[in-house]
């Protein structure tokens, strides 16, 4: 009786377990096209584990989420928000709570043209 007892703890135990495992793969960032872009540019993130509905993801760079464009489990398009900041490249899937990084950083640029001095006007002091 006692080992009936044992081996019915033990299967639903297992059973119980099975949903927490079974949720799904974590996000692996492997590769950014990208290392800096300007706000609303494309980047794509190479990887696996993501999944093929936007929905079920959510993108962040640094401390703003970008919107996400397409998506398939290896590669996602996103447009770059005007609040990235300098950071990783974070993938979570919402459906399992597992959120993948980027190893590389991603920072927001501002595109112009480059820095020409002789453009300068002449210093002004302002007296407080």
């Amino acid at each position: 009786m006692f080992k009936i007892l044992k081996i019915s703890l033990l299967i639903c135990a297992s059973l119980l377990a099975l949903p927490h495992c079974s949720l799904g793969q974590k996000p692996v960032v492997q590769a950014l096209n990208k290392r800096s872009a300007a706000a609303n540019e494309i980047l794509t993130i190479s990887g696996s584990g993501f999944s093929a509905t936007k929905t079920d993801l959510v993108v962040t760079l640094g401390a703003a989420r970008g919107e996400i464009i397409t998506a398939t489990t290896a590669s996602i398009e996103v447009k770059i928000p005007t609040g990235a900041t300098f950071s990783s490249v974070s993938v979570t899937n919402i459906k399992s709570g597992l959120t993948g990084y980027s190893s590389a950083l991603f920072d927001l640029s501002f595109g112009g043209e480059t820095f020409d001095p002789s453009l300068m006007g002449l210093q002004e002091d302002f007296i407080s």
